[in-house]
């Protein structure tokens, strides 16, 4: 099932619970975000109590220590922090749709320096192979891949 991607989307999309129904069972993109390849109205549908039970456990079980457990590999029992074995590091900036995002890949690589978890590699879109980009990366010792267009 897809509520705890749903509730993510949700909160990054600042809408309650009537509102994500409706993005749920019509917004293709967020089809594509949760990962729903059925076009039944069974797999489109989220009752809005539902999100709110969900809701409710995620946030009786702790979800930033959950979160943080899943993506630093930290074993609960020994408290400590195995070795970070990431291979998709996400970072998130929202801006408006009329502005160019080709300048956010320094800043997103600064984001996971900071947090510890330096990429070797930065598999990207086009749009940020752009010299500078490529300089940032070296910077912090990533080396930035992406297609070019022709």
């Amino acid at each position: 099932m897809y509520c705890s991607g749903a509730l993510i989307l949700q909160q990054t999309h600042n809408l309650s619970d009537g509102g994500t129904v409706p993005q749920i069972a019509f917004n293709i993109q967020w089809h594509y975000a949760l990962d729903i390849t059925e076009e039944s109205d069974e797999a489109m549908y989220i009752c809005p109590k539902t999100l709110w039970n969900m809701r409710k456990i995620v946030t009786d079980n702790e979800p930033d220590t959950v979160s943080f457990h899943q993506i630093t590999d930290c074993d609960k029992e020994e408290k400590k922090i195995k070795p970070k074995t990431l291979n998709l590091i996400i970072h998130l900036e929202v801006e408006p749709a009329c502005i160019s995002d080709a300048h956010t890949l320094a800043p997103a690589l600064e984001s996971t320096k900071d947090r510890g978890c330096d990429p070797q590699e930065v598999l990207a879109d086009f749009l940020y192979s752009s010299y500078e980009n490529c300089e940032s990366a070296k910077t912090i010792g990533a080396k930035v891949a992406s297609l070019f267009m022709s």
